[in-house]
């Protein structure tokens, strides 16, 4: 397989991990009494932590990169990510009336394909390299 391949595989995994975190998290705090919204909340978090430090240093390798600046980046992505699959959902929905199931999986397909283009290209990059200074 080549190197391109086997990341977006790593980022499946790393993706399916975060998202069954996520569901485990919110499940439990929910049939423990706990309110859907903050439980909902709760288990965004701790699915983002999963799924930056996972995508970090299993998806893109990027353990050389500044970590304040990953994790801010990497948060920026992923609430474009929300913000676009909301789009393309309401759009298919409301406006092309595409079934529901197609609409969500398009949405989501748009938001992982720019949650990795992303986080590939910007969140995880290496640094460029500082230009010597003067002699």
């Amino acid at each position: 397989m080549t190197g391109a391949i086997e990341q977006v595989l790593r980022f499946g995994i790393v993706g399916g991990a975060a998202t069954a975190v996520h569901f485990a998290v919110a499940s439990w705090s929910i049939m423990a009494g706990g309110s859907p919204h903050r439980a909902n909340a709760l288990a965004f978090a701790i699915a983002f932590l999963v799924s930056f430090v996972g995508h970090r240093r299993f998806t893109f390798g990027a353990v050389d990169t500044p970590l304040l600046g990953s994790v801010a980046r990497f948060a920026s992505i992923a609430m474009a990510a929300f913000v676009l699959n909301g789009a393309v959902f309401a759009i298919l929905l409301e406006w092309a009336a595409v079934p529901v199931l197609v609409a969500l999986a398009v949405a989501i397909g748009f938001a992982a394909t720019f949650t990795f283009l992303a986080g590939r290209c910007w969140a995880f990059a290496a640094p460029e390299p500082m230009p010597a200074g003067p002699r």
